[in-house]
């Protein structure tokens, strides 16, 4: 799999309210300095996933997309001990976990880009990706962004998701190629990844991982005529020759040799 941006992540400017303010403090604690609160408890590493799995069946969004985003960090590739957490995730059942809660709470903006970062981390190890594919995560994320057409975070991460859910590879996983032909013929994915370039158009992140989508589903030639029809051709080269100029001096965009690979499949037809 391709590993995800090392560049800030997206989270929702939603306000912090009276309703998800922190619990007030043990009131034995302020009773006077010679009464001390009980000593915290530190889990074990091997118990992280275990109780982050058991905020996420919580029946709050709120919690329930807090629960999400510390799976994020757990699962993170900068994270040392992310593949170790990956596997405990899959024994626990996280990604049938993080799919159900996405369906369950489909109109709400935070489960939907959180979620949607939960699956990039889910699919990153080539041996998992068929099983999130077999869940219906492309599916699943592909609602989330037609749903959130304007949210940058769940297009920026359902767009990492389905970077990942797509470029396994296709010699030696049936499911990558049959979600691909699916995404493309039935799905109309291509539209929605033109979408997102469309919309975000000055953010280089979205931008570069779109094309690598791109890039991926043009690599098969059965694809390229209902690609050209989408019109992808068109905005990845407005998107090579924007951003190369623009950002000449940024090394992810300088080095981004999947904007020519792109551009030469499918702009120069």
């Amino acid at each position: 799999m391709q590993p995800s941006s090392n560049k800030r992540r997206r989270k929702s400017n939603r306000k912090h309210t009276s309703n998800d303010a922190d619990p007030k403090p043990d009131e034995t604690t302020s009773q006077g300095a010679g009464v001390h609160a009980p000593a915290t408890i530190v889990p074990e590493l091997a118990e992280i996933p275990q109780i982050v799995m058991e905020e996420m069946m919580k029946t709050s969004p709120r919690q329930v997309a807090q629960a999400m985003d510390g799976r994020n960090d757990l699962l993170d590739n900068s994270n040392n001990n992310s593949e170790k957490h990956i596997k405990e995730a899959f024994r626990f059942g996280a990604h049938t976990m993080v799919l159900a809660q996405m369906r369950r709470w489909s109109a709400n903006e935070d489960v939907q880009m959180c979620g949607c970062f939960c699956i990039e981390k889910l699919a990153y190890m080539d041996e998992r990706e068929p099983q999130v594919i077999d869940a219906g995560a492309v599916e699943v994320v592909l609602s989330a962004m037609h749903k959130f057409p304007s949210s940058v975070g769940v297009q920026y991460g359902g767009c990492l998701a389905l970077k990942n859910l797509l470029s396994g590879d296709s010699s030696s996983s049936q499911s990558t190629q049959t979600i691909s032909a699916r995404f493309v013929q039935q799905l109309g994915g291509v539209l929605v990844v033109k979408h997102a370039m469309e919309a975000n158009f000055e953010d280089t992140e979205i931008q570069s991982v779109c094309c690598d989508i791109l890039r991926f589903l043009a690599l098969k030639k059965q694809f390229l005529t209902a690609m050209l029809e989408a019109g992808v051709g068109g905005i990845v080269m407005k998107t090579l020759e924007h951003h190369w100029k623009k950002d000449k001096g940024v090394k992810r965009v300088r080095r981004h040799i999947a904007w020519k690979v792109c551009s030469r499949r499918l702009g120069d037809r």
